[in-house]
């Protein structure tokens, strides 16, 4: 018996088993889209702003102001403003402008400032300001500004109204003990009832 290969002629191989099916290509498990299903993400709210609601001084009544802390040896920072509230936080800033607009609040307005007023509030805590002869309409444009500012809901914490409102023009708040009667002096001294015109509320970032 021979060892040589056996060739077999293309026309006498057998046919295909036609019967048999080729397999079909197996398809990866298609997963349920849910990317539409999930809800959007809520917005970020927006942190509130802190600010302190202020009538700016003038700029006569902050050089009068100067010139007399100056003659009286105070030294620090000198009161700027007539605070009307303590610290608050706001939740619209753009509703909070539109209440503060002078014509809003009945300004501008001039008070007269009619004579010097001498404080201590606690322990070793001296002022020194002028009494507002027109408090009264202060007073007034104060209460409208708290009723607006609630009936807006624009206000994160209701607690800082409870301070009541002191219409103060201070020159010296928390004097030392030394200079507070040079200050007093001072303001006395060729004292005569001067006008202040208050321009606008501002709101002052804290």
């Amino acid at each position: 018996m021979s060892d040589e290969p056996r060739y077999v002629p293309f026309d006498d191989l057998p046919p295909d088993d036609e019967s048999v099916p080729s397999p079909r290509p197996v398809m990866p498990e298609r997963k349920p889209n849910t990317a539409r299903l999930t809800p959007p993400p809520e917005p970020l709210k927006a942190a509130p702003h802190r600010v302190r609601l202020v009538m700016p001084f003038s700029p006569g009544l902050l050089e009068r102001i100067k010139s007399l802390r100056a003659s009286a040896g105070v030294t620090g920072e000198q009161p700027r403003e007539l605070v009307l509230t303590e610290v608050i936080e706001i939740s619209d800033e753009p509703a909070l402008h539109a209440l503060l607009a002078p014509d809003q609040r009945d300004l501008p307005l001039t008070v007269t400032l009619t004579r010097v007023e001498a404080l201590v509030r606690g322990p070793q805590t001296y002022l020194a300001g002028w009494v507002i002869d027109d408090a009264d309409k202060l007073n007034e444009i104060h209460a409208d500004l708290i009723g607006a500012l609630k009936a807006e809901d624009i206000i994160e914490d209701e607690g800082a109204f409870e301070s009541e409102f002191d219409p103060l023009v201070l020159a010296g708040e928390s004097v030392p003990v030394k200079a507070f009667p040079a200050l007093i002096a001072a303001m006395q001294r060729d004292f005569a009832p001067f006008t202040w015109r208050i321009e606008s509320i501002v709101a002052r970032p804290e």
